[in-house]
């Protein structure tokens, strides 16, 4: 029966080097208990305040076939390829 979602999800874990993280986004498809990675933090170069430990994304959303995720400090925009294609910036409260 194949009626579970494929999902997004992101994870973000602070290495003991300093400015390396590991993680990334990745799509689980839960009928075939399989995931793949999409992106690699390090290798897109997202920003994540070292105070924040283990966190995933603060949040992502699928609009004009573009996937927009929430770094501690920016939107990321992604193409249907997973290509960076912007990043706007925003102050820390």
């Amino acid at each position: 029966m194949n009626d579970l979602p494929i999902i997004l999800a992101s994870s973000v874990i602070r290495s003991n080097v300093r400015k390396r993280y590991d993680g990334g986004l990745y799509k689980v498809d839960l009928n075939n208990q399989t995931s793949e990675k999409l992106l690699d933090w390090n290798i897109e170069k997202v920003y994540w305040r070292e105070e924040l430990g283990h966190v995933g994304t603060r949040g992502s959303a699928f609009w004009n076939n573009n996937l927009y995720c929430c770094s501690s400090e920016e939107i990321l925009v992604f193409n249907k390829k997973f290509e960076l294609i912007n990043r706007f910036t925003h102050e820390v409260f």
